[in-house]
């Protein structure tokens, strides 16, 4: 099930202690805020039981409380309705004032956040990179995150298609072109599949690229080349048809002190600049090309029905259509839906699809 899964909504070093922040997660809206007194972070349904408000319009009071901005409501940590000005009580302990709590967890300097409402799923089973846990390691990750115009799948499918990269990012990234003699090396299951790309690439010149798809929704391909080492690691995190928020980790390990020193003294916000750059390549592509795949499987037809992938280069976009169909049960919102359309230049509004609510670039302005 999509909500047994669980899923990262933010890099906590991006978000704000001192107010609420709203966020969807599989169509549901959240809110996240910082519970002082138990000095965690805390996720809501993003809805005051009074009067079905969004609390993240509210504010958090000096008491650690998250008060809802239309009536002054207060809830604890655990829910709990702790203020409710217009009864003489002050409070009113009853199921009914209690705000909807999900499960989440803080790992790798990712909020996790489990979806489900019948305990959560086990927080052994959320999705980590498991070369940050390797005691010195020496690995630096670069971060960052972005709402986008398009479905996770068509996320998913693109940042698992490296035969892309020399024709869009020819200016921002890369413009050599090489083999693409991708293969799976394990089947296609229910958790996923792998590969490899044995080129690997820039013509081969960095050597061979392995894949891990893991379901419902991380993607991790690692390279080991001379002088580093390197995973481009991204969560495609579903929030509602036809949308859904880029986590990226671009994570580094290097043979000399040198650039390691350097990457070290880049603050975040530059970062998230420069990955803005490459995200906005193919944006309204990728927006318009849903849109029209979507008609044309209206009428019933399957995604290798309308797309024609004839090249080993397609290997991993094919297969993860397979996962998605045999496993996924054609993605959380049933293969539905799209986001409203919108001008080129809605569609590339990176201040509302990140700057807005990210502390770290916040900063910088």
């Amino acid at each position: 099930s999509w909500f047994d899964s669980w899923y990262p909504v933010a890099f906590t070093k991006d978000l704000d202690p001192a107010k609420p922040h709203r966020v969807t997660l599989l169509g549901i809206p959240m809110v996240v805020w910082w519970d002082k007194n138990a000095a965690a972070w805390r996720v809501f349904e993003d809805v005051c039981p009074h009067r079905l408000v969004p609390l993240s319009e509210g504010r958090i009071t000096p008491s650690g409380l998250l008060e809802c901005g239309y009536h002054g409501w207060a809830f604890s940590g655990d829910g709990k309705c702790e203020v409710i000005p217009q009864v003489s009580q002050g409070k009113c302990d009853t199921p009914r004032a209690c705000a909807t709590g999900y499960h989440c967890a803080v790992r790798q300097g990712l909020l996790f956040v489990g979806a489900g409402s019948g305990g959560g799923a086990e927080e052994a089973r959320i999705p980590l990179v498991s070369e940050l846990e390797e005691p010195g390691g020496k690995w630096l990750s670069q971060d960052v995150w972005r709402d986008l115009p398009y479905d996770w799948s068509t996320l998913m499918e693109n940042v698992l298609d490296s035969s892309h990269v020399p024709f869009t990012h020819h200016a921002s990234m890369s413009n050599r072109n090489g083999p693409y003699d991708l293969k799976l090396t394990s089947a296609i299951t229910d958790a996923g599949f792998s590969g490899m790309w044995t080129t690997g690439p820039r013509a081969g010149k960095l050597g061979p690229q392995s894949t891990t798809f893991t379901a419902p929704c991380f993607l991790k391909h690692r390279l080991d080349s001379k002088g580093f080492a390197s995973l481009t690691v991204v969560y495609a995190v579903p929030m509602e048809p036809g949308r859904c928020r880029l986590i990226n980790r671009n994570v580094l390990r290097f043979n000399n002190a040198i650039p390691e020193a350097i990457f070290g003294l880049v603050p975040s916000w530059w970062w998230h600049v420069s990955s803005h750059v490459l995200l906005e390549d193919d944006q309204i592509f990728l927006h318009l090309g849903e849109e029209e795949t979507a008609r044309r499987r209206a009428g019933g037809l399957g995604h290798s029905q309308v797309c024609y992938m004839p090249s080993q280069a397609d290997t991993y976009v094919i297969a993860f259509q397979r996962w998605l169909s045999r496993f996924g049960g054609g993605g959380p919102f049933g293969g539905g839906g799209l986001a409203a359309d919108g001008a080129a230049f809605a569609l590339l509004d990176r201040y509302s699809q990140h700057t807005e609510t990210c502390a770290s670039c916040q900063q910088g302005l």
